[in-house]
């Protein structure tokens, strides 16, 4: 409740003087009233001195018991002073009493506190008795020529001496009210007196605040309020002049910032931006009026992107994180049509309620193009470096990024192999250097999880992106993709073999093994592979490679050497240890990777054999039975290890996490009549088999033949590009 100054003021003086005039009225009364009773004392020992000078000149020894020779003269002289007077013998009795007509003979005033005084020091003075009968009594002893001759004393009712009291009383209080009435008088005009020039102080100030700095206060007095009003009216001036140099600054800072780059904002705290902002937010933004929120500045914000900005500025409000914490969580680059801004947020003031923001917003849109430009640049370099040492590696590696991409594009693969597709190629990607594409494929797979599938615009950055840079690396390999690498040995072995005279599908065989690819290349992709990402995670391996001589048809086969690269990432990610942790396992510090391709009688199998921590199959039994799944036997546990979205992964990252790579693995063994055997012990390693029959390693020449000529007619009529193009139109 608001109470102003003149009531406050007021009530202090009025409180002062009334605690002044109470304590000055108590000191008065205690002392009236001792000095009444000094008053009625000094009288009585008057009549009791009297009293003593006659008794002592009638008696010539001491008083005696039943001595009543002077009871008629002291009852005389009694009436005559309106006292009691009394004699008292030296021994206590009572000899003479103003009061009773005769004294009692045993009666005894021994043990009276006045007369104990007299006989013992001379004098005495006591008041006794309760109520009416209260009494102030005064003793002197009575000698003559230094001799005892008795007490004599004298008495009177305490009532007269209050009524006395209460009659000085009466006029005292008549006083202070008096005084009363003037304090609180005196009270009220200073009080005025204070409030009224305070009063013209705080006007001119509001009105100061609110801008008007002709404003003057004009307080003529001369004491501290009229140096508070001279201050003021200094300080208006002042003001005025501050005011008009600022005018003129400002001035000179709007041409600075009209001129600068870079644009520049204050928001408050609801988000909405002010009419302070440099030239460029006009120019980029077509001069948005005061009041917009910051995230309806940018275009084309997705839901995401505007849901981001107004969590990270509902915690910036709240004040529940850091000020540094809040400011970091709010978006710093943005998107807006083919711009791409920079944002950067500085804090203005210190309460959370009150503090604006400054943004700078810088267009990067160049900067970003020559990123990208740059990491293309690094991507390309990266795969023409693996073309010299491994070209039919990347020639693989491409046409099967062609199919998954146009897959993807298309979409032609239900949800889960779409998501499996992303999934590979991400993986492949990464594994032969194109980290731009690889990062791509790890940012849709998070919008895939999010929007259950890819949208238009996600399919065409996609289709862009690779479209891009396989042009790119279509130019270095100068057009012979599908060329086929035949060693000398080669040559000579199916030269000599027609100089020999050897039967046709003798020849026609040995011409159709130059379509196939050795298996050992792709295992020592896979361990290259294996190295790099153990040094990524800190880990040490040693990678063994055995193709068995084994070759394969490497168009047949590519599908699957994609997806045994989550096996071998699953592996060293979480199946091999840091150091430290084989060291307290009593391993050696180096991990162990083994790759190996074996052709039996029945069987082709494909290895890889690791001595890491082992599967845990138990937390894999939770996740299954968290998903529905069954997880009682071996087989639930080894079906459920390949099952889309289960992971040993504590956290998604680029390398692992989501529980595909497995499940496309599965698929790919499947589509080639294969299956996959895993033994595994805990802190023991795991060993994983995928198993096909023995034909699936042997080819046939006139399918080879087939798809030869199947594949320069697709080249010639250029129909893969053509369906990619066609799906995209009509996605529009």
């Amino acid at each position: 409740m608001r109470i102003h100054l003149g009531a406050r003021l007021f009530a202090s003086f009025f409180t002062v003087a009334l605690v002044g005039l109470g304590s000055a009225g108590y000191l008065v009364d205690r002392n009236v009233e001792r000095a009444a009773y000094a008053q009625s004392a000094a009288l009585l020992r008057t009549e009791v001195v009297m009293t003593g000078q006659m008794t002592a000149s009638a008696l010539f020894a001491p008083l005696a018991r039943g001595d009543a020779s002077l009871q008629g003269p002291v009852r005389e002289l009694g009436a005559a002073v309106h006292t009691q007077l009394s004699l008292v013998a030296p021994d206590g009795a009572l000899a003479a009493d103003s009061e009773v007509e005769a004294v009692d003979p045993l009666a005894s005033e021994a043990d009276a506190a006045e007369v104990k005084q007299a006989l013992a020091g001379g004098s005495g003075e006591a008041v006794r008795g309760v109520g009416a009968a209260r009494r102030l009594w005064v003793a002197e002893a009575i000698r003559r020529d230094g001799r005892l001759l008795g007490v004599s004393r004298a008495s009177i009712p305490t009532s007269t001496i209050e009524a006395q009291l209460r009659e000085v009383r009466r006029r005292l209080a008549f006083g202070a009210g008096v005084a009363l009435l003037i304090a609180m008088v005196s009270a009220l005009l200073i009080a005025i007196g204070i409030v009224r020039p305070v009063r013209r102080l705080a006007i001119a100030a509001r009105r100061l605040g609110q801008g008007e700095l002709g404003v003057r206060a004009n307080i003529s007095q001369d004491d501290e309020i009229g140096d508070l009003g001279r201050a003021i009216d200094e300080m208006a001036v002042g003001l005025q002049r501050m005011v008009s140099r600022l005018d003129e600054r400002n001035s000179d800072m709007r041409c600075v910032l009209d001129s600068v780059d870079q644009g520049l904002v204050t928001v408050d705290p609801k988000g909405a931006i002010s009419e302070e902002r440099s030239a460029r937010v006009d120019l980029w933004f077509g001069s948005p009026p005061s009041g917009t929120l910051l995230w309806d500045l940018f275009s084309d914000l997705t839901p995401d992107a505007r849901l981001s900005f107004e969590i990270g500025w509902a915690q910036l409000v709240d004040d529940i994180l850091p000020l540094e914490t809040a400011l970091d969580q709010l978006p710093t680059r943005i998107t807006a049509g083919a711009r791409t801004f920079q944002l950067r947020y500085i804090a203005i003031g210190d309460d959370p309620a009150t503090r604006d923001v400054l943004i700078t917003i810088t267009d990067v849109t160049q900067q970003v193009a020559a990123e990208r430009s740059e990491s293309f640049q690094r991507d390309l370099l990266r795969v023409i470096e693996r073309t010299q040492s491994d070209r039919e590696g990347v020639v693989a590696f491409l046409r099967e990024a062609d199919v998954l991409v146009t897959r993807a594009v298309t979409g032609e693969a239900s949800l889960p192999d779409a998501r499996r597709d992303l999934h590979t190629l991400k993986g492949n990607c990464g594994l032969h250097g194109l980290q731009t594409i690889a990062s791509l494929c790890h940012a849709l797979e998070t919008s895939f999880e999010e929007n259950r599938g890819l949208g238009d615009a996600e399919r065409e950055l996609l289709h862009g992106s690779w479209s891009e840079m396989r042009g790119a690396v279509q130019r270095v390999l100068g057009g012979r993709e599908d060329g086929i690498a035949v060693s000398r040995e080669q040559y000579r072995e199916v030269l000599g073999a027609a100089l020999a005279g050897s039967p046709p599908n003798v020849t026609a065989s040995m011409l159709a093994q130059w379509s196939l690819t050795a298996v050992e290349p792709s295992l020592a992709r896979l361990g290259a592979a294996a190295r790099v990402l153990a040094a990524k995670l800190g880990k040490e391996v040693d990678v063994s490679v055995d193709g068995g001589g084994i070759r394969l048809d490497s168009e047949r086969w590519e599908g699957f050497w994609s997806a045994f690269v989550h096996a071998v990432r699953n592996a060293v990610d979480h199946g091999l240890e840091v150091p430290e942790e084989r060291r307290e396992r009593g391993k050696g510090a180096t991990g162990i990777l083994r790759l190996r391709a074996v052709l039996a009688h029945d069987d082709f199998a494909v290895e890889l054999v690791d001595d890491g921590r082992g599967i845990a199959w138990a937390a894999i039994a939770e996740r299954l039975r968290a998903r529905g799944h069954a997880a009682e036997t071996t087989e639930d546990l080894v079906e459920g290890l390949f099952a889309d979205g289960v992971s040993t992964a504590a956290e998604v990252t680029e390398v692992s996490g989501r529980g595909v790579g497995m499940s496309a693995l599965r698929e790919a063994v499947r589509a080639r009549g294969g299956a996959i055997e895993v033994r595994s012990t805990l802190n023991g390693g795991t060993t994983l088999r995928c198993v096909f029959p023995a034909s699936c390693a042997t080819v046939d020449p006139s399918w080879v033949l087939e798809r030869e000529m199947a594949r320069s007619a697709s080249c010639r009529s250029g129909a893969p590009a053509r369906a990619v193009r066609g799906s995209l139109r009509r996605a529009a």
